[in-house]
């Protein structure tokens, strides 16, 4: 019953070990308990629960960088609005 339980816990230390290196490759470097929660006793369902992890880090990824390349064309600056908002801004009227 002990062999039994330490071949387990050999097996689970080499499937997060290699998981690890796989998100690695990825471009993901995941903690511990991210680890522990995609690693299962079935390596069916840790290959969907790795892939399902890499997909959502691909979508953030997509998500952040629509982000940053959506922007607004600056409005074109003349002396006068310049002044005028210039005094806006410190609350002043003209």
């Amino acid at each position: 019953k002990e062999l039994a339980s330490l071949r387990a816990e050999l097996a689970r230390t080499k499937a997060l070990s290699e998981t690890s290196d796989v998100l690695k490759e990825q471009g993901l470097d995941v903690s511990t308990d991210v680890l522990n929660m995609v690693v299962s006793s079935d390596n069916e369902k840790t290959y969907a629960n790795v892939n399902a992890l890499v997909s959502f880090g691909e979508q953030i990824a997509n998500q952040v960088r629509a982000e940053l390349l959506t922007g607004k064309t600056p409005k074109r600056q003349t002396k006068q609005n310049a002044q005028s908002d210039f005094a806006n801004a410190l609350g002043l009227k003209q």
